[in-house]
């Protein structure tokens, strides 16, 4: 794509991002109320508001505005992709959901592989006659099987998911090895005397990411030339500052690599690999995001997200995301396929110019 400039995003010391919950004098942020990776909906503010700096942009000049980074309400010759994460320059996806860890018991001796979830044989439910998700493994009465839990997956792994083979444990990284949290405890400074204000405490909690690691997002449709002064820029709360490094280097989005299967049908999953904005998300996780219902699914939970308003100087509305590495599995004819992997590394469902419904394809077999 023309005008693509990557950004690489590091923090000169810590960030503070919190979910869509008050935070008023005598409230806390604790760790459950932290946000990250942080979502696009804060991040596109803060490199807009960068760029438009670097153009001679200030505060309260509206005329100074450039026209092609759109208003308060759109992106306008801008469109975004990611939020990802870097690992000493290794690109980092959200682990796909279907994904899981099974755990051998043996005496005191424990062993971890991975194995996949794939859709089962027709059974009665609370949803109706459904494909419910089933190991795709022979394991035994002792044998337990989890989630991954929050952790990333290199580009590696990410290719051998998509093409149906279990990836090496070696390509899961957890995120104990990607951030840590840190809570701060600050005082309430008087205007007037400039002292502390008595009592008036409070507590938040920081984000500290480990040496190498980095958010990345790519920015389409504005110049380089635009961009290419940028070295640091205020994220998050508390107007802490990041280092950025930019690079013309598009993100590693894994080829499309699904073929038929032996008896003609096209097995794929559709797999989110940034969190999908619905008009209904619930009809959306049941039956998938194209017009033919899925075969079953793996999704998380709906989270509401927002974002700060900087023109007004409020928060934006919360709205229901279903999250990154959700996915669906279909078994198609040809001609269905035809139509459906054109697809492939875009955006479908709200807002896609933000980075939202990133969508790509993957193989399972029966």
């Amino acid at each position: 794509m023309p005008n693509t400039v990557t950004w690489s995003i590091e923090p000169i010391d810590t960030l503070f991002f919190r979910q869509g919950t008050p935070y008023d004098l005598g409230q806390q942020v604790l760790t459950g109320d932290v946000l990250f990776p942080p979502h696009m909906s804060t991040l596109q503010g803060a490199i807009r508001t960068a760029i438009a700096r670097a153009q001679g942009w200030q505060p309260g000049r509206d005329d100074k505005w450039p026209e092609i980074l759109g208003t308060p309400d759109n992106l306008g010759e801008m469109s975004l992709e990611g939020v990802f994460l870097q690992k000493d320059g290794q690109w980092l996806f959200p682990v796909p959901r279907h994904l899981m860890r099974i755990s051998h018991q043996k005496k005191t001796i424990y062993q971890n592989n991975l194995v996949y979830l794939k859709p089962g044989p027709l059974v009665e439910s609370d949803l109706g006659v459904s494909a419910l998700p089933i190991v795709d493994a022979r394991i035994s009465d002792e044998d337990k099987v989890s989630d991954i839990g929050d952790a990333y997956i290199s580009e590696e792994g990410l290719a051998l998911c998509l093409q149906g083979q279990v990836p090496p444990d070696t390509t899961i990284v957890p995120v104990e090895c990607l951030w840590k949290l840190e809570i701060r405890t600050g005082l309430t400074i008087s205007d007037q005397s400039q002292t502390a204000e008595p009592g008036l405490l409070y507590q938040s909690t920081h984000v500290r990411l480990e040496k190498g690691v980095a958010i990345g997002i790519s920015v389409h449709g504005i110049p380089w030339e635009w961009q290419e002064c940028i070295r640091a820029f205020p994220l998050g709360g508390e107007r802490r500052f990041a280092r950025v490094s930019l690079s013309k280097n598009a993100i590693p989005i894994p080829p499309l690599n699904v073929q038929p299967s032996r008896d003609g049908y096209v097995r794929v999953f559709a797999l989110l690999l940034t969190p999908g904005l619905f008009e209904n998300p619930g009809h959306v996780l049941r039956h998938g995001p194209f017009p033919d219902p899925c075969l079953s699914a793996v999704t998380g939970r709906i989270t509401m997200r927002g974002g700060w308003d900087l023109k007004r100087h409020m928060p934006r509305p919360l709205r229901p995301f279903i999250p990154a590495g959700s996915l669906w599995f279909y078994r198609l004819t040809p001609e269905m396929w035809d139509t459906l992997k054109l697809l492939h590394d875009h955006h479908i469902g709200l807002e896609g110019e933000y980075g939202f419904g990133h969508i790509i394809f993957g193989q399972w077999e029966e």
